[in-house]
């Protein structure tokens, strides 16, 4: 009797972890779009960025190649988004690179302060896709 009830202790205690599991591992909605342009005037527009909660949209120089693209480089911007924003600003500074990376970042570490590296990570969604989009810049 006693070995019955510890294997349903067990069963049940599995069943509660795995739902707490699957609730941490929920998807996270996001996006970011910018179209080609240049960046002579120290500044770029990004034309949608969104994220559910606290976040960051950056802009990175590219930084190495690598199988599935490119890990970000630099960091040459960045500003504070949370849900869907259009037209966001970023002030950058200056760079000599033709292409520029543009990553939804989350607001993990102190709430309000960009922290990259560090506690403000890339977002990621399914299939370890992480929200990016590279742009060309125009002359």
């Amino acid at each position: 009797m006693k070995k019955i009830s510890l294997i349903l202790a067990i069963l049940l205690l599995s069943l509660t972890f795995a739902g707490c599991s699957k609730q941490q591992a929920s998807k996270v909605s996001a996006e970011v779009e910018i179209a080609d342009q240049s960046i002579s005037a120290g500044k770029v527009i990004i034309d949608k960025a969104s994220i559910p909660e606290k976040g960051w949209v950056a802009v990175h120089e590219l930084g190495k190649e690598v199988f599935s693209g490119y890990e970000p480089g630099k960091v040459l911007g960045w500003a504070a988004i949370e849900g869907a924003n259009t037209n966001v600003e970023v002030a950058i500074g200056p760079t000599a690179s033709k292409r520029i990376m543009v990553v939804v970042h989350s607001d993990k570490g102190q709430i309000g302060v960009f922290e990259f590296p560090g506690a403000d990570a890339e977002v990621y969604i399914e299939n370890d896709k992480r929200i990016m989009t590279i742009f060309n810049v125009a002359k």
